[in-house]
């Protein structure tokens, strides 16, 4: 078997059928086409070293952030917006003219490839064969998540009833389910926290319990489920395992509001007022007011008991202390 390099890893590509979009000196780069969407590139530098690195969109073509693969080494991330010398700081300029891996305008992963089976489960993502309801795991809880030369094997995440929530977008939800299935050795405890990263299961019905609010949204009072998530208050990765099922530690929000309490461009106060990250500007709130979300919307704590108000307002504190507001 030829040794494992960048010029392997480029003929495979070519045998998939893509054909190099430049092929230049110091990366090749391939067009991964999906019907009905703009393709997006994939970038191997032929003569970095003998370590076979790619450059990829943070995002598939079907939109799925990239997960945890084992024999893959995420080493860079170079997020939307950046602007440096030549407006591309760290990245060459043979990678950064392919349209979904310019890190102006996108966030673009460069990453090692252990070997061909890395590639293959790099290349089954980026095109959208694999989805979000899948990561991709070694077999056995004490390798290294990076370092395997079989074939990986797809651990399917259960969602039974319930949608796969949009929070599956957030940065490092598959490492945290990895890092769950190695320490968990009791299914049950093991399954009760993987739900609950996703943002549903015991923790969900854990939170609609506290609230006494039904299924719906504190703060819209919308009870389309599917856009529903269980945001947690104290990020999951700060909070121990009791914290993450707690349901003082959650708010049911709708997606969109998920995404901006996630991110910590809006929080509440302890009397459920929302507060605004000055990150946020006039203009950017101007086109949230276009979708129905405004700075005059609250929480709706009108069914929270005494005990459990108290324990949600000190995690709210917690929250509000990463964000940078004017009221």
């Amino acid at each position: 078997m030829a040794e494992w390099n960048p010029d392997e890893a480029i003929n495979w590509l070519r045998k998939k059928g893509l054909k190099p979009r430049q092929n230049i000196q110091y990366s090749v780069s391939f067009d991964v086409p999906a019907l009905g969407k703009e393709p997006k590139q994939i970038a191997i530098p032929p003569k970095r070293s003998k370590i076979v690195t790619a450059y990829v969109n943070k995002y598939s073509i079907t939109d799925v952030p990239f997960p945890v693969i084992s024999g893959i080494t995420k080493k860079e991330e170079y997020l939307k917006g950046s602007y440096g010398k030549n407006g591309n700081p760290g990245i060459a300029g043979s990678v950064a003219r392919n349209p979904s891996l310019d890190p102006k305008h996108h966030d673009v992963l460069r990453v090692e490839l252990a070997n061909e089976n890395s590639l293959a489960a790099l290349f089954n993502w980026y095109s959208g064969n694999i989805t979000d309801a899948e990561i991709i795991t070694p077999k056995s809880p004490d390798a290294s998540i990076y370092e395997t030369a079989e074939e990986p094997e797809l651990i399917k995440v259960s969602t039974q009833e319930e949608p796969l929530p949009l929070s599956m977008q957030k940065d490092y939800i598959s490492s945290d389910i990895v890092d769950i299935i190695n320490r968990n050795p009791e299914s049950t405890t093991k399954e009760q926290l993987i739900q609950a990263r996703l943002g549903q299961g015991k923790f969900r019905k854990n939170v609609i319990e506290t609230w006494g609010l039904g299924e719906c949204c504190a703060v819209t009072g919308i009870s389309i489920t599917p856009v529903l998530i269980a945001s947690h208050i104290i990020p999951w990765r700060e909070s121990d395992d009791v914290q993450r099922l707690n349901g003082t530690n959650g708010i049911l929000l709708c997606s969109h509001l998920d995404k901006l309490f996630d991110q910590y461009l809006i929080s509440f106060d302890t009397e459920g007022n929302l507060i605004s990250s000055n990150r946020l500007s006039d203009h950017e709130w101007d086109q949230l007011n276009t979708i129905g979300i405004h700075k005059s919307l609250r929480l709706n704590t009108e069914n929270l008991s005494i005990e459990d108000a108290r324990e949600i307002a000190i995690n709210l504190n917690e929250h509000q202390a990463k964000l940078k507001y004017n009221i």
